[in-house]
């Protein structure tokens, strides 16, 4: 193998795991936002049940064992919600390679041959993002289930709401 071959060798590796790293960014970002719109779609759903709850006109009250159900789905869709969101970046969130790191290596083997930088960042990038890998898919366990448990509140309201007015 030439020397060319090895050089778009490195650089192929050292731009797939940059671009792997670029897209797992992304990812974070729009879970994140899923979840700022599960959280306020709870909110206002949340209380635009309660006010039906106080409303004369529905007797929602008359059947407190669906309330209480369709109340404690809200709550646990906000529990599993937060708890996605809480799994913030700056704790545990690797962005390699650090600077500090890089520096210390380049003064250590700056004479060690031409591949020996590329090769270190896409050891630190690698590394990253399995353990990436690992906080997106939590993250995303608990969007989802956050989704389910907020779809079936919903869907409980409508039913709640379908008998009060319906069979009362």
């Amino acid at each position: 193998m030439d020397e060319d071959d090895l050089k778009k060798q490195y650089d192929l590796i050292f731009n797939t795991i940059s671009s792997k790293l670029e897209k797992q960014v992304s990812s974070l970002s729009s879970i994140d936002t899923k979840v700022s719109i599960i959280l306020a779609s709870i909110g206002v759903i949340f209380a635009g049940y309660l006010q039906l709850i106080s409303s004369e006109k529905l007797n929602l009250l008359n059947y407190p064992l669906i309330t209480m159900i369709i109340l404690i789905m809200f709550i646990i869709s906000g529990f599993f919600a937060f708890k996605s969101f809480t799994l913030k970046r700056d704790e545990t969130w690797r962005d390699d390679p650090r600077p500090s790191k890089l520096l210390k290596i380049f003064s250590e083997k700056s004479k060690e041959g031409e591949y020996w930088l590329k090769d270190e960042i896409s050891k630190s990038m690698s590394q990253s993002y399995e353990e990436n890998d690992k906080r997106i898919i939590s993250k995303y366990e608990y969007l989802h289930k956050a989704k389910n448990f907020l779809f079936f509140g919903v869907i409980g309201l409508f039913i709640h709401v379908f008998i009060s007015v319906f069979l009362c």
